[in-house]
This record gives C-alpha cells, sequence and structure tokens, in this order.
C-alpha cells in the first residue's frame, strides 16, 4: 500500500462515500481518534495521577507542530478554536493600536477581532473573480500601516494568496503580517523559517484532520518578547510549580498563552493527527491535492459545468466552487453518498490526500445528471 492510499485508510469515514468537504470539516483519522480514547481511558481509570504523563505528551505534541512549521516550541501556543486565536492575536496588536488592511469578504473570524477593538481599517475589495492581489495590500499600505490580516485560502472563493511573494515584499517594511491558515495548514508546506510572518493560527478540524476543539497558534518569539500577555493564568507564569500570586513572573513563549491546563483531548487528537501526515508526506499531500483540485476543474469544464474559482497560477486552491445545477444541490449530491459543501449559488468542493480521482469522476457525473 502507497502512502497515500494509507493516508486514506487511517480515515473511516471516506470508505463506501465521496468526502469532498474538508474545507467544511474533516473527519478524524484513526490515530487522533485512538489518541483520544487512550487519554479518556486513562482519566477514567486513574484521574490525574497522570498528570505528569500528560503535560509531558502536551510538550511532545508542541515539538512535532514545531517541526512541522519550522518554528520553535516556544513559539507554539495550543488554543481551543481558530477564533479564540484570532482574538487572542488581536489583543497582542490592541497594544500597539494602528492601520490594518483586512479583506472584505474574510471569513467573520479573521476580521471581527481588528473591528471591536476599534482598530483603524482599509478594506480589500474583491476583484470581479473573487480574488485579493498582492498589489491591492501594497496600494492600501499607508505609513501609519501596522497590521495586514489575511487568510492564506479563502474560504468563500477559494483564493489562495501567494505568502512567498506578499512576504518578499512585506518583510522589510514596519508592520506585522498576520495569517489564518485553516484552510491549508495540512494541506500545504508552510515553512515559517522562511516566511515573514508575524502569527498564524490554524482551526484543527479541517486539514490538519484532528477534530473539533484545538487550534495551534503561532506567535514570532521576537513578538512575544517585546509584548505584554493580554491575558494571564497560572500557567502563563515563568515557573507554572511556582504558583506565584503576589507578583507578575511571567513567561514570554507562546504556550503562556494557554493560561491555565492544556486543552489536553484537541492536543493529543492534533499529535495523531500530525503522525498521519507525515507519514504520508506534507510535500505529497499537497503535490496530490493540486493535482487532483486541477483534474476536477478539468473534468468539470469538460461536461460544461462552469468552474467559478481560480483555474490557473498560485491563486488556485484545493477549495473549487462549481456551479450548481439545481436548487438544493448539495443535499441532492448527500443523497448520492457525495458530501460537498454549500455556497451563494455554487457548490463548494474541496479535496484532501483521502480523495481520489475516482472521487471527483462520481461527483461529475452526479452533476452532469443534475444538470440535464
Amino acid at each position: 500500500m502507497d502512502a497515500l492510499a494509507e493516508f486514506r485508510a487511517a480515515f473511516p469515514a471516506v470508505a463506501g462515500r465521496c468526502y469532498l468537504n474538508t474545507a467544511g470539516g474533516s473527519p478524524l483519522s484513526t490515530a487522533a481518534h485512538d489518541a483520544v480514547r487512550a487519554f479518556l481511558e486513562q482519566q477514567l481509570t486513574g484521574g490525574d495521577i497522570h498528570w505528569p504523563a500528560w503535560t509531558a505528551q502536551v510538550e511532545s505534541v508542541r515539538r512535532s507542530v514545531a517541526d512541522f512549521v519550522n518554528a520553535s516550541p516556544d513559539e507554539i501556543a495550543f488554543l481551543t478554536s481558530a477564533s479564540l486565536a484570532s482574538n487572542t492575536v488581536a489583543q497582542l496588536c490592541a497594544q500597539s493600536p494602528g492601520h490594518t488592511i483586512l479583506y472584505r469578504r474574510e471569513f467573520p473570524s479573521t476580521s471581527l477581532p481588528w473591528l471591536q477593538r476599534r482598530m483603524p481599517i482599509t478594506w480589500l475589495e474583491p476583484e470581479p473573480d473573487g480574488d485579493v492581489s498582492i498589489d491591492a495590500i501594497l496600494a492600501a499600505i499607508r505609513s501609519d500601516t501596522r497590521y495586514i490580516v489575511i487568510s492564506h485560502v479563502q474560504y468563500l472563493t477559494g483564493f489562495r494568496i501567494d505568502l512567498e511573494a506578499l512576504c518578499a515584499e512585506t518583510s522589510h517594511r514596519r508592520l506585522r503580517l498576520i495569517v489564518d491558515a485553516t484552510q491549508s495548514l495540512g494541506a500545504e508546506t508552510i515553512d515559517l523559517s522562511e516566511l515573514a510572518i508575524d502569527a498564524l493560527w490554524a482551526g484543527g478540524y479541517k486539514y490538519l484532520g484532528a477534530g473539533y476543539g484545538i487550534a495551534p497558534l503561532f506567535v514570532r518569539q521576537s513578538w512575544l518578547e517585546a509584548a505584554n500577555l493580554p491575558a494571564v493564568g497560572w500557567r502563563s507564569l515563568a515557573d507554572p510549580s511556582s504558583m506565584v500570586s503576589d507578583r507578575l513572573e511571567l513567561s514570554c513563549t507562546a504556550s503562556a498563552l494557554e493560561l491555565g491546563h492544556p486543552p489536553f483531548s484537541g492536543t493529543f487528537a492534533l499529535g495523531g493527527a500530525l503522525e498521519v501526515i507525515n507519514a504520508a508526506g506534507i510535500d505529497q499531500i499537497s503535490s496530490h491535492v493540486e493535482r487532483l483540485s486541477d483534474y476536477l476543474r478539468d473534468r468539470a469544464s469538460a461536461e460544461g459545468i462552469s468552474v467559478q474559482s481560480a483555474r490557473s497560477g498560485p491563486a488556485r486552491s484545493w477549495l473549487v466552487f462549481l456551479e450548481a445545477p439545481v436548487p438544493n444541490t448539495p443535499a441532492q449530491l448527500l443523497e448520492r453518498g457525495i458530501f460537498v459543501g454549500d455556497a451563494p449559488d455554487a457548490v463548494r468542493v474541496s479535496v484532501h490526500a483521502y480523495n481520489t480521482h475516482a472521487d471527483i469522476d462520481c461527483l461529475v457525473s452526479a452533476l452532469k445528471e443534475l444538470k440535464t
């Protein structure tokens, strides 16, 4: 069995159905499930006697996440959702308020925290094809711009920003680049040692395949050292075991942002999920999802089904939007064992490494049947 076949076999939910909605939520891998189950079994049968082992396991997963994005473990925090991660970073930004650039059609949790903190904002308007260009971002930069906040892959269009090109244009400027990688981390290599990104997060329940309740957050060490922690708890202490309560002896590592006990279940699920990704190889996963999404675009076009997202170049991603031939197309496809996402006047198809060409053929045949 090759690496991609083993990856597919690790997700029981995809057996016997065309699961094409990872952008909405990935199924859980067996390894992630087993990691959580083992933790709950230990809690059931032994209670807190396992605390030292659990905290050691958390740090092991932290190192795995750091290795995965080529960062330091001191730059990785485990939070419970991407929304919480976004708000945490916005709180850091609020310590030095300044002009912020946001995309008008962002996922709400990626933009609302900056609005709520009354940051002065320039909105990037979508281009006719729904994309946002690096030129538009650069044109919006002012002398007082401090933050650019953007998703790596847009949930509503599938547009993928070229992070390398964006960083090349912004790294020499006195601003911070903040990225929501929820729709990309686990599908593409992101090397934070090569990218001038100051903060990045991802919900664990999409391309990471870790389920709900976990969102790894990266914050650049230099920012952590220069900022005040936006909130504190006992695990924000430089030495949490000291239980100091009458003075601020705080850590300047990202784990301090976790405040209290770690989100054990989600963290352990993430550890299991990364084992599955690393076994297949992120480069092989990335190549597969790009080839498969290209195959989907070609097959749909050949059958006269309109492709409504980027079709070529670096802007294309593994989120592909196709015309919806009839009302309630996703529900009708689900009756045929095909799970896709819904979008205004379209269906959102999102492929991962557990998908195959047969999945795409099945989808396109069903859409063609509905269209006729």
